[in-house]
């Protein structure tokens, strides 16, 4: 019905061997985490980036009120995560309270349940019943098992916040994998899920890190962790290029933690490797536009306090959301009369982003007033393109998968391929899986 993978570091499996090196093209946080997990391994590795600091587009930056998150604003807790936390130093920072309050739009309305007692009923129900077909897409699982009202009012913002991506979008068992799988091995997706929960063992969170977990300093801080903890084994201001014609001699172990279109460009020249290359060609990725505004505590009337508000496309926003930062974390606005949001954006037509940031700040800071009514314009904004945001998931690139790994596997064994755009798009998900991976040796 569904094809998995055991791992989402695509390739043949590490290795542990005496005179073991990886060469790793890339100073993203995927790398970052990789090498650390190597480290910890005593695996010898060098990490390669093309530019002069590392994180990708991972990071934080001052401004005169406040902290503003160039991407993720935190990390879901997982034991390996805590684990390379506290071994680099760093102190994780809980949520406030009020983040357990989140909002959906309806109806111009910020709402905790957007479903209709029935839509809700039927949701659940539809958990329960056995399904026979394989769905391709969310929105054909979702409008199957859960009802359109769900797919429409519910999963498609929710899953729209993370992917920048609609339901029809995405894949279903690229996606929502354990959904698949209990599908799969029980025919029943809920009580699949559940019995799946009960045989999972581990550590159990503790009860003091549940929800995002930040830093004081904000994500960078483990950022710059990393990058000391790792510094005598990276070379920054190195084109990885340099490396192929070793890597494609099979003299080297190779591991490519670019984006897909950096990795297609990177084995242009293999002349076996044609069918790889066009399927990293073929991997699209959403231009997101992440822009952070202050406004004055005095100018939003009847604030509701929260983690934020994910909007569904037919509300009629250009955002796909909004992160209310003042209330998720402590210390994000350098004084108490000014409060901190974020607005995601996705820009398919490109107008956006040709946009002055002047003009841009105008139109985005429009509609987040109208979403919270704020009477005033907003204190200061700082806004980050990225042409190349986030890899949409789409069953295309579900499928490509399978096809990668072999094409590596059988051709190219000394060269892997690692990222968000190979099957774990969050940190917590790829630090799970170079934890997996090296922990397994």
């Amino acid at each position: 019905m569904y094809q998995f993978l055991e791992s989402s570091l695509l390739g043949k499996p590490l290795q542990k061997g005496k005179d073991t090196h990886y060469h790793i093209v890339g100073g993203g946080i995927s790398a970052l985490m990789l090498g650390y997990q190597l480290k910890k391994a005593g695996i010898g590795f060098t990490i390669y980036e093309k530019n002069d600091r590392v994180g990708g587009i991972l990071g934080s930056s001052q401004t005169e009120y406040g902290l503003v998150e160039w991407a993720a604003n935190g990390v879901l807790w997982t034991h390996a995560y805590e684990e390379m936390v506290r071994d680099l130093g760093l102190t994780l920072l809980p949520p406030k309270k009020e983040t357990k309050k989140r909002f959906l739009l309806k109806d111009g309305q910020m709402r905790r349940m957007p479903l209709s007692l029935g839509a809700a009923n039927k949701a659940f129900w539809g958990m329960f019943k056995k399904q026979d077909q394989a769905f391709e897409t969310l929105a054909d699982f979702s409008d199957s098992v859960l009802g359109p009202s769900v797919t429409r009012n519910l999963l498609s913002p929710a899953l729209g916040g993370i992917y920048a991506a609609q339901a029809k979008e995405l894949s279903f068992p690229g996606v929502l994998k354990s959904f698949a799988k209990a599908q799969v091995e029980n025919g029943r997706i809920g009580p699949g899920l559940w019995r799946s929960r009960r045989a999972k063992k581990g550590p159990k969170k503790p009860a003091e890190l549940g929800g995002t977990l930040g830093f004081a300093g904000g994500m960078q801080e483990l950022v710059d962790a990393l990058y000391e903890h790792l510094r005598p084994n990276i070379q920054l201001q190195y084109d990885g290029a340099l490396l192929m014609p070793k890597a494609l001699r099979n003299e080297i172990e190779l591991i490519l933690c670019t984006p897909a279109h950096s990795s297609a460009e990177l084995l242009k020249n293999a002349t076996d490797l044609h069918q790889l290359t066009s399927l990293l060609k073929g991997v699209r990725y959403s231009p997101i536009i992440t822009s952070t505004f202050f406004f004055e505590r005095a100018a939003i009337k009847d604030f509701k306090p929260g983690f934020g508000c994910l909007i569904p496309r037919h509300e009629g926003y250009t955002i796909l959301g909004a992160l209310f930062n003042s209330c998720i974390f402590e210390g994000r606005t350098t004084k108490e009369d000014v409060m901190s949001f974020t607005c995601i954006t996705r820009d398919d037509s490109g107008e956006l982003m040709a946009m002055p940031d002047a003009d841009l700040s105008d139109f985005l800071a429009a509609e987040l007033k109208r979403l919270l009514h704020i009477e005033r314009m907003p204190l200061d904004y700082k806004i980050t393109h990225w042409p190349k945001g986030i890899p949409v998931y789409s069953p295309a690139l579900y499928q490509s998968w399978f096809e990668m790994q072999r094409i590596l596997v059988e051709q190219q064994p000394n060269i892997r391929l690692f990222g968000n755009y190979t099957g774990q798009i969050s940190i917590r998900g790829m630090c799970e899986e170079v934890h997996s991976a090296v922990a397994n040796l």
